[in-house]
């Protein structure tokens, strides 16, 4: 009986947490740039690749990091990632954020900034 509570409580508990995933480089619907029509970020970008992640301001200042592990956590339409990366002085930083998928365009909210919305940047 106590193997059968521990189990459905486990359960419970997978459901309302989400599932957690650990990966070394950058799920393939991330890929790319990201932009935002928020005033305070004109011109600024949020770009993706496999193993980094950059930060643009402009043409003229780029700011490319290296991704060491993203977390994964999906309930539903949305999965929330923290990604930490190193930058070029070799310091440790992690950036959190939600993507969704259910709306027209996907969509990137950064944990920190939930008001500003990021959309994927069309090719």
């Amino acid at each position: 009986m106590k193997l059968a509570n521990g189990l459905i409580t486990a359960m419970i508990s997978l459901l309302f947490l989400g599932c957690h995933e650990e990966e070394d480089t950058m799920p393939d619907h991330l890929l790319g740039s990201w932009k935002t029509r928020a005033a305070e970020y004109e011109g600024r970008t949020l770009e993706f690749t496999k193993d980094h992640i950059v930060f643009r301001i402009g043409a003229e200042q780029v700011d490319t990091n290296l991704i060491k592990a993203i977390q994964t956590v999906r309930t539903g339409d949305q999965v929330s990632y923290t990604i930490t990366y190193k930058d070029l002085e070799g310091f440790e930083h992690k950036i959190s954020f939600t993507y969704d998928s259910s709306s027209h365009d996907e969509e990137l909210r950064i944990q920190n900034q939930r008001r500003v919305t990021w959309t994927k940047a069309k090719h």
